[in-house]
């Protein structure tokens, strides 16, 4: 029985091949103490803060832009209604982004 469970198993290995040969991704790996605290992209700045706080804002500004298309030509009256929700909670968190970037 040992035996047969081994050769399915070799078998199922060869079919995959290549796939199971490269090593997994591994996300979560800590990083080395060279890569730990990398140089920002161009247009960032070393602020999390402050890099956060614009591209969030970049992302609400959108959604409210894709909620009003969705309330005005959008078919079903639920998405609408949950468009509408949106619109009025990202331009909240929009607000409250555009003012915390001028306070700074």
């Amino acid at each position: 029985m040992r035996s047969l469970a081994a050769l399915i198993l070799l078998a199922a290995l060869s079919v995959a091949g290549p796939a199971l040969a490269q090593p997994a991704p591994t996300p979560l790996a800590p990083a080395s103490p060279a890569t730990a605290v990398p140089a920002p992209p161009a247009g960032r700045s070393v602020d999390q803060d402050t890099d956060f706080a614009k591209g969030m804002l970049a992302l609400h500004e959108r959604s409210i832009q894709m909620a009003r298309t969705q309330i005005s030509r959008g078919r079903d009256a639920k998405l609408r209604k949950l468009a509408r929700r949106i619109a009025v909670s990202q331009r909240r968190e929009a607000a409250f982004l555009r003012e915390w970037l001028g306070n700074r």
